[in-house]
């Protein structure tokens, strides 16, 4: 069973280590990145747990008065495919649902597939792609959700892009 929380100062180190573990250096972020992250005014962040244990968290922020940013999701990787990036990215949803955010964006790497069909399985489709946003030859996809105006309006899989 998975249970989504908001986040706690204590989890901080989990989280840093868990960013650490799904991102390589230079793409994670260091401890000091992420406390800014997790603790800006404007921010929302979500923790997984599955039997007792952290299994995920997601960073997100509104950037304005309608659009939100995912700054990262990070799940272990056995506890994938198996929920738990669905469930923090459904709190986000609520989140700036609740908000009265209209539009989310995120950005994922080119080469990474999988999550690139996890986001669009979900509804996100393609905005733009960034060149060198990862580095030198490292392009993301910019992706975007128009959240639906009715929140009790969702996709079988937990989303609610329309």
């Amino acid at each position: 069973m998975i249970r989504v929380r908001g986040f706690q100062l204590g989890d901080l180190e989990d989280l840093a280590a868990l960013d650490r573990l799904c991102f390589e250096p230079g793409i994670s972020y260091t401890r000091s990145e992420l406390r800014f992250h997790v603790t800006h005014p404007g921010g929302a962040t979500f923790v997984a747990e599955s039997d007792g244990r952290l299994s995920g968290f997601i960073v997100g922020r509104a950037e304005s008065a309608t659009a939100g940013h995912v700054i990262t999701i990070d799940v272990f990787p056995d506890a994938r495919r198996k929920g738990v990036g669905t469930a923090l990215l459904s709190a986000l949803h609520e989140d700036f649902s609740a908000r009265q955010l209209q539009v989310i964006y995120l950005e994922v790497d080119r080469s990474n597939l999988g999550a690139g069909a996890f986001y669009r399985g979900l509804g996100y489709t393609w905005l733009e792609t960034l060149e060198d946003y990862y580095g030198p030859g490292r392009d993301a996809d910019r992706l975007v959700c128009v959240l639906d105006p009715d929140p009790s309006i969702s996709t079988a899989s937990g989303g609610k892009c329309r």
